[in-house]
């Protein structure tokens, strides 16, 4: 699992930021979006830290399912 820290300081993120903008603004006219998409997954925590998080807010048996290699991930947990 890869978290969004990782790829913050992971060499070339600058390009990848400006790759994703450049997409945005072809495909869906909407460079901003796209910006805002890029710096979300750079600040969210790692999943690590986001686990306890989770756990802080009372919920329970906390986990990860991580699908296309990590990119993306389905966070679950109970709150009893």
């Amino acid at each position: 699992m890869r978290a969004a820290a990782q790829h913050a300081a992971q060499p070339g993120r600058a390009e990848q930021q400006g790759s994703a903008e450049a997409v945005g603004k072809v495909v869906a006219r909407d460079e901003d979006s796209y910006r805002y998409l890029v710096e979300s997954i750079r600040r969210f925590p790692s999943p690590d830290r986001f686990r306890a998080m989770i756990a802080e807010a009372g919920f329970v048996q906390a986990k990860a399912e991580p699908m296309l290699g990590g990119l993306v991930c389905i966070w679950s947990g109970w709150k009893v």
